[in-house]
């Protein structure tokens, strides 16, 4: 009877002392994307950048998001600009920031740290894309680029299977990305997280933890200070989501519907300077 007494002991400490801890998605997934980088304002391929100026500025924005709120866990990408990004809400809550390469963004291969105005039809070139054109000193760029902008032809396929050279493809992605949602299904339930991703990225985890087909995410816009707020009922369906936006606050979001809509309709139409990141959620929202 002892022995059997001693195991049972031994079999309750190792769950945790009080039974099964249940496993399920999170209450509140917090999904930003990291702040500025000087090749995010100059449209270059990314690679490792730092955060710019406005970066660091768009990092304190996510504090002040959420310096008082609860949050039980950071999850980053690899990269720095996720990880910096991050840092600030990290040592106000006391956590590590769990870092994840299933969160590093789309792998441009070869044209990685390239500027988009030097290898882009000039029909597809914003006018500040153009600065980042720089002048060479001896060797000629021209050549090679003449040869790389017909590889760049990829780029503009709604193909999910489509890829640069050396690169990845959306589906590439997608496959990751997935296999960190499966993570986040068999954590803690209940628990309050912060991923901090990319662009393609974070496209491809809101269609991926909303059950939504990848057909249309290539329309999904998140600014670099834009932080989208999903909320999940005790049965792991999705309650609500929501858009934050610095000087306009929360708005909550609709899904894309069979009327035609693409995509999410909660981007801003304006933003007064008067709102800030104290202002509520919209009323049906935290």
């Amino acid at each position: 009877m002892r022995r059997t007494s001693t195991a049972l002991v031994i079999f309750v400490a190792a769950l945790g002392g009080s039974g099964c801890v249940q496993r399920g998605k999170p209450a509140v997934l917090y999904l930003a994307r990291h702040g500025q980088t000087e090749w995010n304002r100059k449209s270059r391929f990314q690679g490792d950048p730092d955060l710019d100026p406005v970066g660091y500025i768009n990092r304190v924005s996510l504090w002040l998001l959420l310096k008082d709120k609860r949050v039980d866990a950071i999850y980053a990408s690899q990269k720095r600009r996720t990880q910096r990004t991050a840092e600030l809400v990290a040592r106000q809550h006391k956590l590590q920031i769990n870092v994840r390469s299933a969160l590093n963004e789309i792998e441009p291969g070869i044209f990685e740290g390239i500027c988009w105005a030097d290898v882009a039809p000039a029909d597809k070139v914003k006018p500040s894309a153009r600065a980042c054109t720089v002048r060479a000193r001896g060797p000629r760029p021209e050549p090679v680029l003449a040869r790389i902008r017909p590889m760049l032809a990829p780029i503009f396929d709604d193909s999910p299977a489509a890829r640069l050279p050396l690169g990845e493809s959306y589906a590439d992605v997608a496959a990751r990305t997935q296999r960190f949602v499966s993570e986040l299904s068999d954590g803690r339930a209940g628990r309050e997280i912060l991923v901090v991703g990319h662009g393609v990225v974070n496209k491809l985890l809101l269609h991926q933890l909303l059950g939504w087909k990848l057909t249309h995410v290539r329309r999904l816009r998140q600014a670099n200070d834009q932080v989208f707020r999903i909320e999940y009922d005790a049965a792991g369906k999705t309650k609500r989501i929501a858009l934050y936006t610095p000087g306009v606050g929360w708005k909550d979001c609709s899904p894309p519907t069979k009327a035609g809509q693409k995509h999410l309709d909660c981007q801003p139409q304006h933003a007064p300077h008067h709102a800030g990141p104290t202002s509520k959620p919209a009323s049906n929202s935290k």
